[in-house]
């Protein structure tokens, strides 16, 4: 046989026994003292965490082996504290070391409810949206569905089916579900977020869609100027929900600089809504790249009520608007992979 290839074989062997001693040496030792083992199993995952940013194969297989044996403690111990806390902390060192399909697997293993389900299926509901196209997530949150009874297991799926579809632009789906969710939930804890989102969600299924009127709407800017949607019917109108800490928003501020240089003011206005908290960072940033179209500061975040009217919760959104003031791109719109740019370019350059 070759002696390069030799060489290359002994080398492969010398590592992985290599690595294996030194995962090996990572072996959790329990105890019969409930506190204690709490105790191991928060600094095993605290030596999970420190291996954050390492991709090597070292680290894989120390964040896996850590997961391993957390997830087999919790087998045994499915009653305890510490097999609770084994069981979460499995799954949160597997989903930092990206083993969306382990998650899912020993998901679908457990039977476990109350609020000590809702934390560990969020791990399931992360992995299947990491690893699943949507389709396939919503055939599996409905199969979910098919074997739960409790009000909030079954809340959160309509939720989670409902905000999948949502993306998938099947508001049909979306609805029916969103509908579902916000019936069911009304009296629990814990669902208030969700219960925001999917309300403004409905009112963009009924009145964002394309081809609707965009709702009249008046604000202040952050010169303290009157914004109306009304005074720039007329023109092609981009409604824009974006924030500083938002880098896609960041990365997409050039194109509407082209494009208000292009057409100008008189052809084209868009309109700057901020969901930053800090004021001082906006006007910052607005003064640093130069914009100069009108900025809107939506100081409560997504509780904000013009977010709310307009369903501006994700970043960023784009509504373009023509000159009617009819809504000819929207957030469904991205998701069926079209470009805003291009829809602004088509109405303003159509001169109709």
């Amino acid at each position: 046989m070759n002696k390069k290839i030799l060489i290359l074989i002994a080398s492969v062997t010398f590592n992985f026994l290599a690595l294996s001693l030194v995962v090996g040496q990572e072996y959790i030792t329990w105890t019969k003292d409930d506190s204690l083992n709490l105790q191991i199993v928060e600094q095993a995952f605290a030596n999970v965490i420190s291996l954050d940013g390492d991709s090597s194969v070292l680290a894989r297989w120390q964040r896996a082996d850590v997961a391993d044996q957390l997830w087999q403690y919790y087998l045994e111990n499915l009653k305890s504290q510490s097999g609770e806390r084994a069981l979460f902390n499995s799954f949160a060192s597997s989903l930092r070391n990206l083993d969306y399909h382990k998650i899912i697997d020993r998901y679908q293993q457990l039977s476990i409810n109350g609020q000590f389900w809702r934390s560990i299926y969020l791990f399931y509901r992360k992995s299947l949206w990491k690893s699943k196209s949507r389709p396939e997530s919503i055939i599996a949150f409905t199969q979910e569905l098919d074997k739960l009874n409790g009000p909030l297991q079954i809340s959160q799926i309509h939720y989670d089916i409902g905000f999948t579809a949502h993306k998938s632009c099947d508001l049909a789906l979306a609805q029916r579900h969103y509908e579902k969710f916000l019936e069911i939930s009304t009296d629990l804890n814990g669902f208030e977020k969700e219960r925001m989102r999917a309300e403004s969600e409905l009112h963009a299924i009924a009145a964002l869609d394309i081809g609707h009127k965009m709702p009249d709407f008046t604000a202040v800017d952050i010169d303290a100027k009157p914004v109306r949607s009304s005074d720039y019917l007329g023109k092609v109108m981009i409604v824009h929900f974006w924030a500083t800490w938002c880098k896609p928003c960041r990365k997409e501020h050039p194109k509407l600089q082209k494009l208000i240089e292009r057409y100008g003011s008189d052809q084209l206005q868009i309109i700057g809504i901020s969901l930053d908290k800090n004021i001082a960072s906006l006007r910052e940033y607005i003064e640093q790249k130069d914009i100069s179209w009108p900025q809107v500061h939506a100081s409560a975040g997504r509780n904000d009520r013009l977010v709310r009217l307009i369903n501006g919760m994700s970043l960023p959104t784009y509504y373009v608007v023509d000159r009617e003031g009819i809504i000819r791109f929207n957030f469904h719109s991205r998701e069926r992979g079209e470009d805003f740019v291009t829809a602004v370019e088509d109405l303003v350059d159509s001169k109709n």
